[in-house]
């Protein structure tokens, strides 16, 4: 059967007595109004917003059940009056008219009982000959009442053009059967001739009140378990289709063997296949069996029953593509809104696809697009928090002994995206259509798209479990086009412990580095719960691996500012050595005897439990300058000016170099082709020049309390260290400690990966230019203090 790949979705409805529906779970779209004096409202403004959601659709082939039915509220509830049932399956267009210059047209339909508007399809992109494919359901009350259908093409910049219209007379059709109508279409305004007409199915059944009473108190019912919203159009009841975005994000292949050869060296990619949905396909990796991809598709859909993900992976070794296997990945048992790592066996012991999944559902209520005039762009004072008392009782001290819960299980971040102001324009007409993505370690969730506006509200919360109270959380705003590919708009780091528990605040959006301000500002707030036990049980235990980062490039910039990092940490080194050389050459008399006699002193009362002590000595000084500096106890807020100039300054450029021949132009083309043809060594130097410049740097912020609980712990550790050095003998210590590595290998699981405990501890702590991407900037936009709105208090209440 043929399917449409990219569509857009432009739904607006009025009542409650029409639902299209997949399956059962549809009437969590259904949304019931509490509140009988919004019926005041103006419908016809209402009437203008329109959703637009880009998605692909499958088809609905599933007859209807009870929960696709609903009923009209708006009419009085007369039990002698006569309730019939449409089902109706619009299928196809044919020979439409063309609208656009490129001589095709981007159909939709509109379908109203009488003047009642009922449904909008998908918008189907550059066809003349559209298949929707789409099935609604509704009572009507009158079959003298035609059902109109108005064709449209759909236009991002001004309005919609008309495409034709056609009715039909419901009383011309059989009660009980199913009729299969091809409708010429009217009023097309074409030149060449010919005429476009819309093929449907309908079916036309005879209910009573008390069947219709009983569905729309059923989906009552239904509807308020699954916790349904109130509609915005007040009065009204509004059903828009559950949208959903599905993120797959391939890791890695492990194993992978053709017709059973384990020793075959492949080439392999994997192709995807959701549904009847675009195909995707990762890149090739060569040369290898467990090759590792880290690509990430998307895919939007409309649909309640999700369809399973089919992977097939070829080799590309000879160029015909050959078979190594498939597996299938169920989605349906998946919870939306949180990251699952999946491993997908292929058939035939092929191997094994290691991926993430995450589904995010998107709230109908906010999808509409902004209006000045709506309550869609006014921001909540306060959204409902979605953690419980049992979930911060969960993490105490006393609950973590009992728990026999993993220790990965640390705690939980809630996030609340209220809105965004003064955003930059992606789009010809001035503005853009943005979502924000939020990324946590392994998770990446993202909000609705809020269309052509600037300012927009997104009203949003999520929970995101933690496993390292380490992590950065980190919020992107996209735009979003209509050919699916997104435009970076801005970005802000936030380090889970420097969250402010429910301080709602404004932020300075950054660039892709997070160092640069760009135009726009974002509203937030965050809540962290977790537990200390197990986060200090977490911290001497290897990071969690960032997927979603994109590795680095060579960058001459880069690689001088690596050196430079290098330098200045090692300038004290350097200076502590000529001092005492300094000593040593006798310069200054009395400050070489006094070093002399000191050093001998120290050396003579020297023991082992001394060391930590110094250490502790150095906490306690920068304890003392942060103190008197006003920045103790303010979590990455140590950065001195001097350290961001050095991070972000630019390399300069002598005057002679802007005056160069063409001579020295070439040379340096043929410098840049000689490194560039040898990236990959370049590369790997500037990133251990980087880990040796991070570690030192990250050894400094130990000690400043840049990063307050891990420098705590530390002093906590170095006083247990030190008690312990005074009263156990070094050789017993010595002799623990080789026995514990000699023997970990055999009392720990099988596939145990050994690890360093202090360079865990250290790859915890953030370097400078970490620190630099994670401070926040000045406000450059407006703040906005909306005006209460009556009405919105009224609602939330």
């Amino acid at each position: 059967m043929l399917q449409n790949r990219d569509q857009q979705v432009n739904i607006r409805q009025n009542s409650v007595d029409m639902i299209t529906s997949d399956d059962d779970d549809v009437v969590r779209d259904l949304f019931q109004s509490t509140n009988e004096g919004f019926r005041s409202l103006n419908f016809n403004r209402l009437n203008n917003n329109k959703i637009k959601i880009q998605q692909t659709r499958s088809t609905l082939t599933k007859s209807p059940s009870l929960t696709s039915i609903a009923t009209n509220i708006s009419l009085p509830n007369i039990q002698s009056e006569s309730i019939y049932f449409v089902e109706l399956y619009i299928d196809r267009g044919k020979d439409l008219s063309i609208k656009d210059l490129n001589g095709t047209s981007d159909p939709y339909v509109k379908v109203f009982y009488g003047s009642e508007e009922k449904y909008v399809t998908n918008t189907v992109y550059k066809n003349l000959n559209p298949i929707w494919n789409e099935k609604l359901s509704f009572f009507v009350h009158d079959l003298s009442i035609p059902i109109y259908f108005y064709l449209f093409d759909y236009d991002r910049i001004g309005r919609d053009e008309s495409m034709g219209t056609t009715k039909i007379d419901l009383n011309k059709f059989t009660i009980g059967e199913k009729s299969s109508v091809m409708l010429e279409l009217k009023n097309e305004k074409r030149a060449d001739g010919k005429t476009g007409f819309l093929i449907i199915n309908i079916t036309l059944t005879a209910r009573t009140s008390e069947f219709r009473e009983e569905v729309l108190r059923t989906l009552s019912k239904q509807s308020n378990r699954k916790g349904s919203l109130s509609s915005r159009t007040g009065g009204m009841n509004s059903l828009i289709l559950t949208r959903r975005t599905i993120d797959v994000f391939i890791i890695e292949g492990r194993n992978l063997t053709m017709n059973g050869s384990t020793t075959k060296v492949l080439n392999p990619y994997v192709r995807l296949k959701f549904g009847a949905n675009k195909k995707y396909r990762t890149q090739t990796i060569k040369s290898t069996v467990n090759p590792k991809w880290h690509q990430s598709f998307i895919y939007e859909i409309v649909i309640n029953e999700l369809p399973p993900l089919e992977l097939t992976v070829i080799d590309d070794t000879s160029g015909s593509g050959d078979f190594i296997g498939r597996g299938i990945c169920n989605l349906t048992s998946l919870d939306e809104e949180r990251t699952h790592r999946v491993s997908v066996d292929l058939d035939d012991n092929a191997g094994v696809i290691d991926l993430f999944v995450t589904i995010t559902g998107i709230t109908p209520a906010q999808e509409l697009t902004n209006d000045s005039e709506t309550l869609s762009n006014t921001s909540m004072d306060i959204i409902p928090s979605k953690m419980t008392d049992d979930d911060i009782q969960y993490y105490n001290f006393f609950s973590i002994l009992r728990s026999i819960k993993p220790l990965i299980d640390v705690g939980m971040v809630e996030i609340k995206i209220y809105q965004a102001r003064d955003l930059s324009a992606k789009d010809i007409n001035g503005k853009s259509d943005p979502f924000c993505v939020i990324e946590l370690d392994s998770t990446r969730l993202r909000t609705h798209t809020i269309y052509k506006t600037l300012d927009p509200v997104w009203n949003k919360s999520f929970i995101i479990p933690v496993q390292d109270i380490h992590s950065i959380l980190e919020l992107t705003i996209y735009d979003e086009d209509m050919n699916k590919s997104t435009e970076f708009i801005g970005k802000v780091a936030i380090p889970l412990l420097a969250i402010q528990n429910g301080e709602k605040k404004w932020m300075t959006l950054k660039d892709r580095k997070c160092i640069l301000p760009v135009k726009g500002i974002i509203e937030i707030e965050a809540t962290l719960i977790y537990s200390n036990l197990r986060a200090v049980i977490r911290t001497f235990n290897p990071r969690q691996v960032r997927y979603y980062q994109q590795d680095g490039k060579f960058r001459v910039a880069v690689f001088k500012q690596h050196i430079n990092r290098v330098r200045n940490l090692l300038k004290t080194v350097v200076n502590a050595a000529k001092f005492i050389n300094y000593c040593f050459q006798w310069e200054s008399p009395v400050l070489s005897f006094c070093t002399f006699i000191i050093s001998l002193v120290i050396v003579w009362n020297f023991e082992l439990y001394m060391l930590p002590c110094v250490l502790l000595l150095i906490f306690a000084w920068n304890a003392i300058v942060e103190y008197r500096q006003g920045t103790l106890g303010k979590p990455f807020s140590t950065l001195r000016d001097e350290t961001v100039s050095s991070v972000i300054q630019p390399i300069a450029m002598d005057d002679d170099a802007l005056d160069t021949d063409m001579n020295t132009k070439e040379q340096k083309k043929s410098l840049l082709g000689v490194i560039h043809g040898i990236q990959d060594t370049v590369l790997e130097i500037q990133g251990y020049i980087d880990e040796v410049a991070s570690t030192l740097e990250r050894i400094k912020n130990v000690f400043n309390f840049t990063v307050p609980w891990l420098s705590i712990l530390a002093f906590i550790i170095l006083t247990l260290v030190s008690i312990i050095l005074y009263y156990i003998p070094f050789r017993y210590l010595a002799l623990g400690f080789i026995t514990n590595k000699f023997t970990k290998r055999f009392r720990k699981p099988k596939g145990y990966i050994d690890n360093n405990e202090l360079v865990d501890f250290l790859s915890r702590l953030p370097s400078d230019p970490e620190l630099l991407q994670y401070r926040e900037l000045k406000l450059l936009s407006r703040t906005p203090t909306p005006k209460k709105n009556k009405r919105q208090l009224t609602s939330n209440k």
